[in-house]
């Protein structure tokens, strides 16, 4: 699944579902869920950026887990998720001059409570 946001008006906003690479590379916070293919594809072309495989994030060598390519810079960090039970989960974070995109193959409900309290694009956001 991809989810993406942008920023107007100093407030985050949810994008709609289906967009394509030139709304996506508009996108202040792009968060990929378990992406498919497709998916992976459609970030890539809209920042530029190859989004991490789930092997990369997975790695547990600490120095695995910071690195700086082309003045972006790639974290992945441990989690812990909720979601069936307590277990183990690694997050993506690709940060770039542009934008921020996550990567992650499990729900965490810290990233889809946060998600779900945006407003959806075109909706008022409650102060």
């Amino acid at each position: 699944m991809l989810q993406a946001f942008v920023c107007s008006d100093g407030r985050p906003r949810r994008l709609p579902a289906a967009i394509g690479v030139e709304a996506l590379a508009e996108a202040a916070w792009i968060d990929l869920i378990a992406p498919t293919a497709d998916e992976i594809a459609l970030a890539r072309a809209a920042t530029g950026i190859a989004p991490p495989t789930e092997a990369e994030i997975s790695e547990i060598e600490t120095s695995s887990r910071l690195a700086t390519r082309d003045g972006v810079l790639f974290l992945n960090m441990p989690m812990v998720s909720m979601a069936d039970g307590p277990r183990g989960a690694s997050v993506g974070f690709v940060l770039s001059p542009r934008s921020l995109m996550t990567v992650r193959f499990t729900a965490l409900r810290s990233f889809d409570a946060y998600a779900e309290a945006l407003p959806r694009d075109g909706a008022a956001h409650a102060s």
